[in-house]
């Protein structure tokens, strides 16, 4: 998994491309500088190539192969609908997933029978309108509401969002159910053709670990209780680790450990360490 500010991943290109001049668009396919070229704002173009250059040197450095050769990787995001770029990225023999949010990114890598799934979203002030309706399955609205069992998900403390995660109030907790619902929607494949309020987590069943340049910490997994889809229903998620100000989560078939890898990464690539800038991927 890959969770990184884009300007963090901007500053590490030079020693990860090995010049002065190096860039995110020097690790990136063509067909990545298409799409990014299609967004109308040019912030968002350079979120969409940050995600997709991080998403590309993860691959790189798990399948053992130079930086270099990232933007000629076998990527496939052709969508299903419509045949553009845009689609879910795919390489044979492994399961990729990423999202990006301005100034964030966030991206995962795991085998193919794993189904990785990962969201990333900015803590906002408050929620849009609505948002319980169409994000909140009917018991986790009642639950939010307080006439329900209020124990539910487990937020916060040490078996519920990880160490530096804020726990906040409701915003954040209905933050925190969307980036693991959407998560898991990813590695089921069916994005948000399935609804999001007919998918239902249970409580923390399973804890792993994270492991972060020589520390470790508890990850909580989240089952899926309920939903319209068995694809969905096979699927876990867990919050993990995000840049200041966004949750993230993982999804998968199993729980599992998670390990960030941006350090290791960093030094593989690179002759000079520079800071990690939070890669990660599912341990084996």
């Amino acid at each position: 998994m890959v969770a990184t500010g884009v300007d963090a991943l901007a500053r590490a290109m030079p020693q990860v491309t090995g010049w002065a001049g190096g860039q995110v668009s020097d690790v990136v396919s063509s067909g990545d500088l298409i799409q990014a070229g299609l967004r109308r704002e040019p912030a968002d173009g350079q979120r969409l190539l940050a995600g997709r250059a991080a998403l590309r040197l993860l691959v790189a450095y798990q399948r053992g192969e130079s930086p270099h050769v990232a933007r000629t990787l076998p990527i496939d995001r052709t969508c299903p609908r419509c045949g553009t770029g845009h689609g879910r990225p795919t390489l044979p023999g492994l399961s990729l997933s990423t999202a990006s949010r301005r100034g964030a990114v966030l991206a995962g890598v795991a085998r193919e029978p794993d189904r990785i799934g990962v969201d990333l979203e900015r803590i906002p002030d408050q929620t849009l309108p609505g948002f319980d309706d169409y994000a909140l399955h009917p018991a986790e609205r009642e639950r939010f509401s307080g006439r329900g069992d209020s124990t539910g998900l487990q937020f916060g403390g040490p078996q519920g969002i990880p160490e530096g995660t804020p726990t906040g109030g409701p915003v954040t907790q209905r933050i925190a159910l969307w980036v693991l619902k959407e998560a898991v929607l990813k590695a089921a494949g069916t994005g948000l053709d399935h609804p999001p309020n007919q998918l239902l987590l249970g409580p923390g069943r399973a804890a792993t670990t994270w492991h972060s340049a020589g520390r470790a910490h508890t990850l909580t997994w989240h089952p899926v209780e309920r939903a319209l889809d068995r694809h969905v229903e096979e699927l876990w998620a867990c919050v993990v680790p995000a840049p200041e100000g966004y949750l993230g989560a993982v999804a998968a078939r199993r729980p599992d450990d998670v390990r960030d890898v941006g350090q290791d990464l960093l030094d593989r690539f690179t002759t000079t360490p520079t800071p990690a800038s939070g890669l990660a991927d599912l341990m084996d």
